[in-house]
C-alpha cells in the first residue's frame, strides 16, 4: 500500500467502509450456534425391514441438529447430522450414521407427520461390499419427544460392550 497514491488509499479505504456499513453482521450465543434443524424434536415411531420380509418396530428421532434410530444406536451406531429441504411435496432429509458395521444413509420425506424414508446400509471390506436396502415407515406421535443425542451416543457405545441384538446381524 506505501506505493499507492495518497488519493487512492482513501477512495479505498472509503469504499470498504461504505461496503461494511451494508454487510449485517450477526452475532449468535453459545446456545443459539448449537446445531439444529427444522425436524428436531420430532419422533417418527414405525416399522423398519427389508420390502416382503419381516419388520422391526423402531423409532426415528430428531434433535440437536442429528438423527438416530433406536434399532441401529442398539447396534453401536452414532447418532448422525441431517440436511433437509423443504418442498411442495413435503420436508425431504438425508442422514447419516456411522458404525464399526458399515454405514447407513437415510432418504426420506415427511409430510402430514408420516415419514416414509429409503435405507441403504453397506458394509464395505477390503475386496468387496456388502449392502442392503430397508424402508422406514412411521408417525409422529402427540407428546413425544426424543431424548438427547448424547444419551443415544452413549446406548451405543453400551451396545458395543454387551451381546449385540439379533437385527444387527
Amino acid at each position: 500500500m506505501r506505493g499507492m497514491p495518497k488519493t487512492f488509499r482513501l477512495n479505498l479505504a472509503f469504499a470498504l467502509l461504505v461496503m461494511l456499513s451494508f454487510t449485517s453482521v450477526y452475532i449468535v450465543s453459545a446456545e443459539q450456534n448449537k446445531a439444529s434443524g427444522i425436524l428436531d424434536g420430532m419422533v417418527f415411531i414405525g416399522q423398519m425391514g427389508v420390502s416382503g420380509e419381516a419388520a422391526y418396530d423402531d423409532k426415528l428421532s430428531f434433535a440437536n441438529g442429528q438423527f438416530w434410530s433406536e434399532i441401529c444406536i442398539r447396534c453401536g451406531f452414532k447418532p448422525g447430522k441431517y440436511w433437509t429441504r423443504t418442498e411442495a411435496d413435503g420436508i425431504h432429509f438425508r442422514g447419516e450414521l456411522q458404525g464399526g458395521f458399515g454405514e447407513f444413509v437415510y432418504e426420506g420425506r415427511i409430510i402430514d407427520g408420516q415419514a416414509i424414508v429409503e435405507v441403504i446400509w453397506k458394509k464395505q471390506r477390503w475386496y468387496w461390499t456388502s449392502g442392503r436396502t430397508l424402508a422406514f415407515e412411521g408417525s409422529t406421535i402427540a407428546g413425544q419427544s426424543p431424548y438427547p443425542a448424547n444419551e443415544a451416543v452413549q446406548i451405543s457405545i453400551k451396545a458395543l460392550q454387551g451381546d449385540l441384538p439379533d437385527f444387527c446381524w
